[in-house]
Protein backbone atom coordinates (compact mmCIF):
# COMPACT_ATOMS: atom_id res chain seq x y z
CA UNK A 1 0.00 0.00 0.00
CA UNK A 2 0.92 3.46 -0.20
CA UNK A 3 2.72 5.07 2.63
CA UNK A 4 -0.10 8.19 2.90
CA UNK A 5 -2.52 5.07 3.24
CA UNK A 6 -3.66 5.43 6.83
CA UNK A 7 -4.77 1.93 8.52
CA UNK A 8 -7.18 3.87 10.94
CA UNK A 9 -8.92 5.20 8.19
CA UNK A 10 -9.24 2.32 5.94
CA UNK A 11 -10.77 0.94 9.26
CA UNK A 12 -13.14 3.70 9.42
CA UNK A 13 -14.60 2.89 5.76
CA UNK A 14 -14.97 -0.67 5.63
CA UNK A 15 -16.83 -1.25 9.58
CA UNK A 16 -17.98 -4.56 9.50
CA UNK A 17 -15.61 -5.87 7.48
CA UNK A 18 -13.48 -9.41 7.97
CA UNK A 19 -10.38 -10.69 6.65
CA UNK A 20 -11.72 -12.17 3.43
CA UNK A 21 -13.20 -8.83 2.63
CA UNK A 22 -10.17 -6.64 3.44
CA UNK A 23 -8.34 -9.23 1.30
CA UNK A 24 -10.57 -9.08 -1.27
CA UNK A 25 -10.59 -5.32 -1.49
CA UNK A 26 -6.67 -5.11 -1.63
CA UNK A 27 -7.02 -7.42 -4.43
CA UNK A 28 -9.18 -5.40 -6.57
CA UNK A 29 -7.44 -2.10 -5.80
CA UNK A 30 -4.15 -3.94 -6.66
CA UNK A 31 -5.68 -4.92 -9.87
CA UNK A 32 -7.27 -1.36 -10.61
CA UNK A 33 -3.07 -0.01 -9.83
CA UNK A 34 -1.73 -2.67 -12.21
CA UNK A 35 -4.41 -1.75 -14.74
CA UNK A 36 -3.39 2.15 -14.78
CA UNK A 37 0.15 0.98 -15.38
CA UNK A 38 -1.06 -0.88 -18.67
CA UNK A 39 -2.91 2.06 -19.77
CA UNK A 40 -0.09 4.83 -19.06
CA UNK A 41 1.99 2.53 -20.97
CA UNK A 42 4.94 2.85 -17.87
CA UNK A 43 7.49 0.19 -18.20
CA UNK A 44 7.46 -2.52 -15.35
CA UNK A 45 10.73 -2.57 -14.56
CA UNK A 46 11.18 1.04 -13.38
CA UNK A 47 9.33 -0.04 -10.08
CA UNK A 48 5.93 -1.30 -8.56
CA UNK A 49 3.06 1.03 -8.05
CA UNK A 50 1.55 0.78 -4.49
CA UNK A 51 -1.74 1.12 -4.12
CA UNK A 52 -3.22 4.38 -3.16
CA UNK A 53 -6.29 5.29 -0.26
CA UNK A 54 -8.55 6.64 -3.69
CA UNK A 55 -7.68 3.31 -5.13
CA UNK A 56 -9.07 1.31 -2.37
CA UNK A 57 -12.56 3.89 -1.92
CA UNK A 58 -13.06 3.59 -5.37
CA UNK A 59 -12.95 -0.43 -4.82
CA UNK A 60 -15.11 -0.18 -1.92
CA UNK A 61 -17.57 1.90 -3.44
CA UNK A 62 -17.71 -0.76 -5.99
CA UNK A 63 -18.12 -3.62 -3.69
CA UNK A 64 -20.52 -1.85 -1.68
CA UNK A 65 -22.51 -1.26 -4.78
CA UNK A 66 -22.16 -4.69 -5.46
CA UNK A 67 -23.41 -5.70 -1.94
CA UNK A 68 -26.31 -3.81 -2.03
CA UNK A 69 -27.85 -5.71 -5.64
CA UNK A 70 -26.73 -9.06 -4.03
CA UNK A 71 -29.22 -8.39 -0.90
CA UNK A 72 -31.56 -6.39 -3.31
Amino acid sequence: MDINVSLEELARLTPGYVGADLKALAREAAMCAVNRIFETAVDLKSGTKRVSIEEIELELQKSKTIGILIKF
